[in-house]
């Protein structure tokens, strides 16, 4: 997915440009239909979840700044949330038969307790958060997704880092913060209560 092109697309889209919404659908394609595979909510199939999605990422079109160049970590949040709601809710509406909130496939025999139920939701959501991480560490260059790279996930200290890179340890702590500081914006999570107005 080409950021600089996905941002130009919804802003074109928010002007009501039919074919930019069209390849706005193509680039999340990917993800809404991962995300819709692997979520499992009482009553809502395949599609019912994805549409849910695609009206979600319209939804985010139409209240997106444009000025934020942020969209895809925007919109990819904003679905997120969209699926966490729809399992909130299920999960709510049916909590008197709490095992029943998610259905795995029709020929199941054995029904599910409240703790398997939580497990499965704490899975769906962790995967949820690594595919808009992924996403969002996306949207940095290549030095700063090293960077990420390095200390994050493979544990190197700042001071290592310096060292390895040959610059100065402050220079090192002032690009960390820089990168903190876009993934935070590319992070940034939709209203309180999850839904778009």
């Amino acid at each position: 997915m080409n950021y600089e092109d996905v941002e130009n697309l919804a802003a074109r889209a928010k002007l009501g440009d039919n074919e930019a919404k069209e390849k706005l659908v193509s680039n999340f394609n990917p993800l809404i239909w991962n995300i819709s595979k692997k979520s499992f909510v009482n009553s809502y199939d395949f599609s019912d979840i994805k549409n849910e999605c695609y009206m979600t990422l319209f939804k985010c079109v139409d209240v997106y700044n444009a000025e934020k160049h942020c969209f895809v970590g925007y919109a990819t949040t904003a679905i997120k949330n969209t699926i966490y709601n729809l399992i909130k809710t299920s999960i709510r509406r049916n909590s008197s038969e709490g095992k029943s909130a998610f259905i795995l496939d029709g020929g199941l025999d054995d029904f599910l307790t409240l703790d398997m139920i939580e497990d499965l939701e704490d899975l769906i959501l962790s995967e949820l958060d690594r595919i808009i991480l992924k996403s969002a560490i996306g949207t940095l260059t290549s030095g700063e997704q090293e960077l990420v790279a390095y200390i994050f996930f493979e544990d190197y200290t700042l001071r290592d880092y310096s060292k390895l890179k040959g610059i100065s340890y402050n220079i090192v702590v002032n690009r960390k913060r820089n990168v903190l500081e876009k993934l935070k914006k590319s992070l940034k999570l939709p209203p309180k209560d999850g839904y778009l107005n």
